[in-house]
């Protein structure tokens, strides 16, 4: 008999809500589902409502939830500078943890994450959903292949609307710092439109699980809203080690 695989949802208000529904809604009947979702981590009270209605406990923090219960599988739905030190928590704790992107806000964390993986054997995935869709595993089996020849040059637009509610939708969007200090450096590059940029390099991996490394970057940042302080536009080219020139 295959093993129940018990679920904590950190975060269920915002991206996270789409975790409730795909888990609830989503799936079959409650007796035939592999997993079963045993907490949610929410502050907010008005998000919490949407798993009570399915006899979900909720807990203020992580560290209440693991302080009397185990979870195989925990999944981050969270303001980005709370990424690392709650997956942290969770793997300390014995989860295994999928994070939304970004991972986290420093290049310095991103390691200590990785470190962290390969310390505990716990996995740390990022919901890279896109680069896991069929269309995109049998186009990248195609280029790697030689259907198309060798890859001379990849191009991406992203024109994404941003609005003033988009920024204002909570107070850590669009700005290098959270209102407590904290580093968050959102963008539409480091957030919104990252899938675009990692299929980018996934796409041009040699390995099918591997993506190409950028060894130059050159960029230019612009800010066309007022009240964030971070860039909400962004014009880069990067070539990776293989000698492919990226613009995005």
């Amino acid at each position: 008999m295959r093993k129940e695989v018990t679920i904590l949802l950190v975060g269920v208000g915002g991206f996270g809500a789409s975790y409730v529904k795909a888990l609830f809604d989503g799936a079959r009947g409650a007796a035939s589902r592999p997993y079963r979702v045993v907490g949610a981590v929410e502050v907010d009270p008005a998000a919490c409502e949407s798993v009570r209605t399915y006899n979900v406990p909720v807990y203020s923090s992580v560290e209440r939830f693991y302080a009397s219960h185990k979870a195989d599988l925990a999944v981050l739905s969270t303001p980005i500078y709370l990424h690392y030190e709650q997956t942290k928590i969770c793997v300390e704790n014995g989860s295994d943890v999928l994070c939304e992107k970004p991972l986290c806000t420093s290049v310095a964390e991103a390691f200590a994450m990785k470190r962290l993986s390969e310390s505990s054997g716990r996995v740390i995935s990022l919901g890279y959903q896109m680069s896991f869709s069929r269309v995109t595993r049998a186009l990248k089996a195609d280029i790697a292949a030689g259907l198309f020849g060798a890859p001379v040059l990849f191009k991406t637009f992203v024109f994404y609307p941003r609005t003033e509610a988009y920024y204002a939708r909570n107070r850590w969007a669009g700005m290098k710092f959270a209102p407590d200090g904290r580093l968050v450096l959102d963008s539409p590059l480091h957030n919104a439109v990252a899938h675009h940029l990692n299929n980018m390099l996934f796409l041009l991996g040699k390995a099918p699980s591997a993506a190409a490394m950028p060894k130059t970057v050159q960029a230019e940042l612009y800010r066309g809203y007022p009240n964030i302080t971070n860039y909400d536009t962004v014009a880069f080219r990067a070539e990776t080690e293989g000698g492919v020139p990226v613009l995005f």
